[in-house]
């Protein structure tokens, strides 16, 4: 995922050595462009992180972490940290989902994210300064949310996604 400066991404990879195989500590790396070794905020968590996605404004970066290693089923929680002070906050603690995916409102004051509830797998919005979290109703009424993906957020606003459900493909 490109910083919103374009001047450095952020990426996962796995530690390759001995206990690869068994392991399932991944970590977000962030990696300048000038050639400099890249860094790792999430190391000290030793179960998976994943999903990277910095804020449209570069103030923040937003990643799904799973607190117990070795425990492929464990929650993915939604963590964010501030870029300049490195200051971190879980923000879906208290939530009893697992994220899908991670996108930012073009304001960097939501993230718009994918979780299983029941049988779909609905977009909510989560607040980034309260943490409320709210369920979007992006199907007709009376329609199933059915699977939400590939979420993307146009600089407007507007979403571009897929979805699909028993009534039709994607």
């Amino acid at each position: 995922a490109w910083a919103a400066d374009s001047q450095s991404v952020f990426f996962v990879a796995r530690q390759a050595d001995r206990n690869e195989p068994t392991s399932t500590d991944t970590n977000v790396w962030h990696s300048m462009l000038d050639g400099k070794a890249p860094h790792s905020p999430t190391l000290g968590n030793k179960g998976s992180d994943t999903m990277p996605a910095p804020s449209p404004d570069g103030q923040w970066l937003a990643w799904a972490s799973m607190a117990r290693p070795g425990y492929e089923a464990d929650r993915l929680v939604v963590q964010l940290m501030n870029l300049k002070t490195h200051e971190k906050r879980a923000l879906t603690q208290s939530w009893d989902r697992s994220v899908g995916s991670i996108a930012w409102a073009p304001d960097s004051k939501a993230l718009l994210v994918t979780a299983e509830d029941v049988l779909d797998n609905p977009l909510f919005r989560i607040d980034i300064a309260s943490g409320k979290v709210e369920r979007l109703k992006l199907a007709a009424k009376g329609k199933t949310e059915g699977h939400v993906r590939n979420v993307s957020v146009l600089k407007d606003g507007r979403l571009l996604y897929t979805r699909d459900s028993a009534a039709g493909p994607a």
